[in-house]
């Protein structure tokens, strides 16, 4: 006989080699397998299973009767590939077990099932494994320590930064790389899991880690610099220029450096304490630690009215009243 392709089937298989009178038989209970049968002289092999559960019959079935036959192989699938446990039909290119009342259950897989969950398992902590060793890497630390501490950074700020960062960018583009061949990998572990699932009465609960983007890192980079106080890390809003923080009676916020730009921005963060302005733009004033316009916008900001009370004594009382006004006497 010649070699058969190699086959898959779930079904044990034992196989027995005899020597009579210069002959070479191997008698098989399953498949066939990929050996090689050229030093054999005969094989007697009961049944042969394709992967499209196309069944191919060596040795019995062919002597059996024709009327026998169509029975014998529903009979063989039935038992390899249901276990026993129902009546394998096959309907619209779709293959399944008919199941026995009494195992309701046998066109579910456990043991493949679970073999793909875990899987699954080890590819969520690789996926965490992954961003641990980018975090703590020598190029990511390397970018930090080097971001400017003296005025404050905003998103935009530290992806120009990153930009500038050759060793950076390459790391982070093995990290993206690494991540892509996990997702893909996640991706066809899923599907077979769903797929061995289908006919099952549990369906599988799938939950894999959100992949971080790099607007992700840029955040978690500004709450590093902005959110790391008492050994905590928080999230840092730029919107409200503040921290959310893990625990409420630790802060984990670090005073933020004044911002420094155009216009109303600070030119500089003062040498003493950075969360003021040491200088300021033309046109701006500074004004307690910030930078305040020298012309009026509007007239609608100020009032104007005529008292006996001396200029101090006028000031006085109204930031008494309200330590948001500024009083200017002309």
């Amino acid at each position: 006989m010649n070699q058969t392709s190699c086959t898959y089937i779930k079904a044990p298989s034992s196989h027995n080699i005899v020597f009579r009178e210069g002959r070479v038989t191997e008698t098989r209970t399953g498949p066939l397998g990929c050996s090689n049968y050229d030093n054999l002289d005969s094989v007697s092999s009961v049944l042969v299973q394709s992967p499209e559960n196309k069944v191919q019959l060596q040795g019995l079935q062919v002597i059996l009767p024709d009327y026998l036959r169509e029975g014998f192989v529903k009979a063989a699938l039935s038992y390899i590939a249901c276990n026993g446990e129902g009546e394998f039909v096959c309907r619209d290119n779709d293959c399944w077990c008919h199941c026995d009342p009494k195992f309701p259950e046998c066109n579910c897989p456990y043991l493949d099932i679970q073999a793909m969950e875990k899987s699954l398992e080890r590819i969520t902590e690789t996926w965490g494994i992954l961003y641990k060793e980018f975090e703590e890497s020598d190029e990511f630390k390397a970018f930090y320590s080097r971001l400017p501490q003296n005025y404050f950074l905003n998103v935009s700020g530290i992806q120009h930064l990153w930009a500038l960062d050759n060793l950076f960018q390459w790391r982070y583009e093995q990290l993206e790389n690494s991540m892509q061949v996990l997702s893909s990998r996640a991706q066809r572990v899923i599907f077979k899991l769903f797929s061995l699932s289908k006919r099952c009465q549990r369906q599988p609960q799938v939950h894999l880690p959100r992949e971080r983007s790099q607007s992700y890192w840029l955040s978690h980079i500004q709450s590093l610099l902005y959110c790391s106080e008492n050994n905590q890390l928080g999230a840092f809003s730029e919107e409200l220029h503040s921290c959310s923080c893990r625990y409420e009676h630790s802060p984990c916020q670090l005073p933020p450096p004044c911002s420094v730009g155009e216009g109303s921005a600070c030119a500089a963060c003062a040498p003493d304490n950075h969360t003021r302005c040491g200088s300021c733009n033309p046109g701006f004033a500074l004004t307690q630690g910030a930078c305040r316009s020298m012309v009026a916008d509007s007239t609608e900001n100020y009032l104007g009215f005529e008292t006996d009370l001396q200029d101090l004594e006028l000031g006085y009382l109204l930031q008494r009243a309200d330590r948001r006004l500024e009083v200017f006497f002309f």
